[in-house]
């Protein structure tokens, strides 16, 4: 064990510990529940009805356990009675060598800046998403190209002049109420998306969708990727020990803070897991292979405003995690300097500050504090800019940081601290730590393709991805299987009990994110494409007369400008063809109680020029 000094035991001032299990139950909820929640039925949905929950539950099992190591190792060399460590990367020079130390700092601290830059990124997009809706449906769809033009970076700024503001704050002590509401929020969304999951699958008839083995895909490397990533989501959902340590530093010392610590991590944790499993599940049943990679921007999803609603819950609850996890940061970069020039007359000033909503009524502001802050912030929203695509950045440094955090680290404190030599115990903890670094390993290399591709269409600055842009790159590569949750529910009956009416011939999947998250239906109806886009009542083709009747005649739909118009907001010129370019377009079997009815796939372009 590394005999490093640990730092001063401080119990009074600005660090007064009066935090419960309950306080620390709603900091880990907030820190664990964020935006991976709302991607959780596209995971399941790749991994199946068994592998699916079982990944679940057993990603949130190892969470608790290491969750349990971590908090023994808050004082060191005894769990009680030892001398408190106050952050992480503390609790880590206590028991390990210095290499691992500044391992450590690495991946907790990259991690911890890299997750407040995909909230601002998400939160931005909520924000969008919001403004969008609301004008589409004040103006009708045909103000969908107006509505456009929300400028995301005004919004983006406004969420970081609200992080700067909550960053003058000296701690998460002094924030409790914050993290509070914040996990309120974070169950409210969670409630909403899994209601209209629900909702949606009842409209289904209550009949499961999906199989047993998961979604298909084109290829079996493109299944074995999507179930990595899947895996991913999931491993990162649950991270949360980079903030163990200040979250445990900010509980009372009687009882003893390890077993405070225990008991929330198992409220928390337990509370998170029954909602992971409730959302993947449900969303699974309601969408099957075709759960959207975001459950709330599913197409049809419910009444707009309750859509809105759940957004809004989202940015709320974004507020309070961006603080869980910059806090730690501040902390750290503030003890440095002050280490560093200690006599310098501008770090030592400091002001009090009347603050109504908190327990003690004030704060102490330090100047040179307000500077670092904001500067923090500002980088983190530039950043934030520079690469607004949250999903694949987030899920590599998920990859990067779930194994050493969450299990290597944790597993090697406690080694050293009960002293474990070599045996059957050893080898189960030492394997554990293998199995977990294979998963991250994997889970990387398919983030890095995801970032490759990010790359190639993200325009810094200007690309700020909205729930309801469709992947432009994707259009070509993909064919669409027919309709088989259906959004034009006044032309056509949902549950699939009857297949295809003869008068809805030739439907049309259309798909706007490569993940089936934009669906849409369409039926010819005389010299007009009627269909279902976005929950639309009709919308417009513009396009040639159809001459053919029958779901394997050649394409039908082509040219004259045409532009597929929803109501909450999709209008793009587009051409559609049959899914083999203008040849016969191959059947495929939609999902449904009767599987001999089948339907065409067809394949939509961004129309040229």
């Amino acid at each position: 064990m590394n005999k490093n000094a640990a730092p001063e035991d401080v119990e009074s001032g600005e660090h007064e510990r009066t935090g419960t299990v309950w306080t620390a139950t709603a900091h880990i909820v907030t820190a664990v529940i964020g935006s991976g929640v709302l991607a959780l039925a596209w995971s399941v949905a790749q991994l199946g009805w068994v592998a699916g929950p079982l990944a679940l539950a057993g990603f949130a099992c190892v969470t608790y356990y290491t969750s349990t190591l971590l908090a023994n190792a808050y004082r060191a060399p005894h769990p009680v009675t030892g001398t408190r460590n106050r952050t992480y990367m503390d609790a880590v020079r206590s028991y390990l060598s210095p290499r691992e130390v500044f391992m450590c700092g690495i991946a907790q601290y990259v991690n911890l800046w890299g997750t407040m830059v995909g909230y601002t990124i998400t939160a931005t997009i909520s924000m969008v998403a919001i403004r969008r809706s609301d004008c589409i449906h004040r103006n009708g769809a045909g103000a969908a190209a107006r509505c456009d033009n929300t400028s995301a970076t005004v919004l983006m700024l406004a969420f970081s002049i609200v992080q700067v503001v909550l960053s003058q704050f000296p701690g998460l002590e002094h924030i409790t109420w914050l993290s509070v509401v914040a996990a309120v929020m974070s169950f409210a969304y969670s409630f909403i998306g899994l209601g209209l999951s629900v909702a949606e699958w009842v409209s289904h008839g209550g009949h499961l969708s999906g199989r047993i083995q998961g979604a298909t895909a084109a290829s079996s490397s493109k299944k074995l990727w999507n179930v990595l990533l899947a895996l991913g989501n999931i491993a990162f959902a649950y991270t949360f020990a980079e903030v163990l340590i200040e979250i445990q530093d900010t509980l009372k010392p009687s009882p003893p803070e390890n077993k405070t610590m225990k008991k929330a991590a198992m409220y928390g944790i337990g509370a998170t897991t029954i909602f992971y499993i409730s959302v993947g599940c449900a969303g699974y049943a309601a969408f099957g292979s075709d759960a959207p990679g975001n459950i709330l921007t599913a197409s049809g999803m419910g009444p707009f405003w309750l859509v809105d609603i759940a957004n809004m819950c989202l940015i709320l609850h974004l507020i309070g995690a961006y603080q869980v996890y910059a806090q730690p940061i501040f902390a750290t970069m503030e003890r440095w300097i002050s280490s560093r020039w200690p006599e310098a007359k501008f770090i030592n000033s400091a002001y009090t500050v009347n603050v109504p909503l908190i327990q003690r009524g004030s704060v102490t502001v330090a100047p040179y504090k307000l500077v670092l802050r904001t500067v923090v912030v500002i980088a983190t929203t530039v950043v934030a800019m520079m690469i607004p695509f949250f999903n694949a950045v987030l899920g590599l440094l998920g990859a990067f940081s779930f194994w050493p955090l969450t299990v290597y680290f944790p597993i090697s404190m406690h080694i050293a601290q009960e002293k474990i030599t070599r045996g059957g115990r050893w080898y189960l903890l030492q394997g554990l730590s293998m199995v977990c670094l294979m998963i991250s390993v994997a889970v990387g290399i398919g983030s890095v393709t995801d970032i490759v591709d990010s790359l190639k269409v993200a325009t810094p600055f200007k690309t700020i991805p909205s729930s309801y842009e469709p992947d432009h790159s994707r259009w070509d590569s993909h064919s669409f299987t027919a309709c088989n949750r259906l959004i034009a529910k006044k032309f056509v009956r949902i549950g699939g009990t009857g297949g295809w009416r003869r008068r809805m011939a030739r439907p049309v999947a259309v798909d706007y994110d490569g993940r089936g998250g934009r669906g849409g239906c369409w039926r010819q109806a005389g010299r007009e494409w009627e269909g279902g886009g976005s929950s639309s009542t009709a919308a417009e083709a513009g396009a040639k007369q159809h001459s053919g009747q029958e779901s394997g005649d050649a394409a039908v739909v082509e040219g004259g400008g045409g532009r597929l118009s929803g109501k909450k907001g999709v209008e793009w010129p587009m051409r559609v063809t049959a899914a083999d370019g203008g040849r016969p377009a191959r059947k495929v079997a939609p999902r449904r109680r009767r599987p001999s009815k089948r339907a065409a796939a067809w394949r939509i372009h961004p129309r040229d020029g």
